[in-house]
């Protein structure tokens, strides 16, 4: 080897080491912020796959217990019992229960922005609740057992500095054949 070769390699060794640990930080960067995308969706899963079950057997709303933030209704179990379950969006807290009669209080998930206002510039709203909706599929303002067809569950996951939306709708087995 030339001392030519010599100093024309160390001068590309020079500007190659800055270069190649931009871009392992960038990518181990990217590497971390999938994998938080990815747990959120985990969690987020599992929350909304036992919110379908358990909607998909009610066989009675609570009427006392319909509101934007919390959801109680009377589930199939067997083919002669039937168990009430409370669902509850606690902003305090940060989280969404899942209780069942007379059982502790279950968190399904925690990390869930309840009801805020971004401090930047006032007006982007995440705002977690359940929305009820008729036959028709409209928006209930005075939702009661006999009017829901279905039922909506709208989240938000903080996740460090991201916020990941959620959403999905059930419709209860008592009203899946009825059109």
């Amino acid at each position: 080897m030339t001392m030519f070769e010599l100093i024309a390699a160390m001068v590309l060794v020079a500007i190659l080491t800055p270069t190649m640990s931009y871009i392992i930080s960038n990518t181990m960067r990217s590497i971390a912020a999938t994998r938080i995308g990815l747990d959120a969706d985990e969690d987020a899963e599992y929350a909304l796959r036992s919110f379908t079950l358990h909607i998909d057997r009610v066989v009675e709303f609570m009427d006392d217990s319909i509101l934007d933030t919390t959801l109680a209704f009377k589930a199939q179990v067997s083919s002669t019992d039937t168990v009430k379950y409370i669902y509850s969006i606690s902003d305090q807290n940060r989280w969404i229960s899942c209780t069942r009669e007379d059982g502790p209080e279950g968190i399904l998930l925690e990390e869930v922005i309840g009801d805020s206002i971004d401090a930047g510039d006032g007006t982007t709203s995440y705002l977690s609740r359940f929305i009820y909706r008729n036959k028709n599929g409209s928006v209930l303002t005075t939702p009661k057992n006999s009017t829901i067809y279905s039922v909506d569950l709208i989240f938000f996951l903080d996740r460090g500095s991201e916020l990941y939306r959620y959403n999905t709708s059930a419709v209860p087995g008592r009203n899946l054949f009825t059109l």
